[in-house]
């Protein structure tokens, strides 16, 4: 896995927000989308989430790969809606559930289709056509 890291020109060693991916055949998987908690009050003026991903857009694009690939929240394995181990070893509400999932949902799937992305049923992923 690899990953791109944003930090506040503050202080460059601190990491504000992530985004991890893998390689695959012929194209680049994003894994993970994440914000560095503590870190709310320097990341919530920017749209965080669609600069990593465009920013790993762009990097498929220099590398000619054919396709990004985003999961989407519903079958994301930090969904605690989705995974049952998950919310049985975190001791999740039901309330506690639906907040995470809520928040995945606004990261990942409303993230992918506006930065272009498809759902594509057959993947259970968004897709980015190169």
């Amino acid at each position: 896995r690899f990953g791109f890291v944003l930090s506040s020109s503050d202080d460059r060693s601190s990491a504000i927000a992530c985004l991890g991916f893998e390689f695959y055949r012929q194209g680049l998987g994003i894994v993970q989308i994440q914000g560095i908690e503590g870190k709310q009050d320097l990341l919530r003026p920017l749209r965080w989430e669609k600069l990593l991903v465009r920013t790993a857009v762009e990097y498929a694009r220099i590398l000619e790969l054919k396709h990004v690939l985003m999961p989407c929240a519903a079958r994301h394995p930090y969904n605690p809606l989705y995974n049952s181990e998950l919310r049985e070893l975190a001791k999740l509400s039901q309330e506690e559930c639906e907040a995470r999932a809520k928040r995945l949902y606004l990261a990942y799937d409303k993230t992918a289709e506006k930065c272009g992305f498809v759902y594509k049923p057959e993947w259970r992923a968004f897709a980015l056509t190169l």
